[in-house]
């Protein structure tokens, strides 16, 4: 079973407390497509090394089908995505937050978005994010 691991973006911090109340982000890119033909089975690892998320909101991590490509069947920013994994207040820092299953697409976009509830208190967190790409060939 031969697989990679391909780091999407570094430690970093994401700061959406200025965000209107109510509002919901639109989806924000991180990292390139990454080209997942070879490998069918992939999982999406979202390390969570401080978490500030105050109330009901969150910092949602999604893997997205297809990305920015030209020629893309699907419309990148109207599409929901795949799988995705929230940051909320109940998260302990550090923390490793995993999602794994098959992907059914050439390429995959790593993106955030954010939700203010209105219920007061920041929306911030410092995360890195990898995916990791499995074939199921024996």
């Amino acid at each position: 079973m031969a697989g990679k691991l391909v780091p999407i973006i570094p430690k970093t911090t994401y700061d959406f407390t200025n965000i209107q109340a109510g509002a919901i982000t639109a989806a924000l890119p991180i990292g390139d497509p990454v080209d997942t033909l070879e490998y069918p089975l992939v999982g999406l690892i979202v390390r969570v090394h401080a978490n500030n998320v105050g109330g009901t909101s969150y910092i949602q991590v999604g893997l997205y089908f297809d990305g920015f490509l030209d020629g893309s069947s699907f419309a990148y920013p109207d599409k929901d995505p795949w799988t995705e994994l929230q940051i909320t207040n109940g998260i302990a820092s550090p923390t490793v937050l995993f999602r794994y299953g098959t992907i059914w697409s050439q390429y995959a976009t790593v993106a955030l978005t954010s939700n203010n509830s209105g219920v007061g208190g920041s929306i911030a967190a410092t995360i890195s994010v990898d995916l990791y790409l499995r074939n199921a060939d024996p």
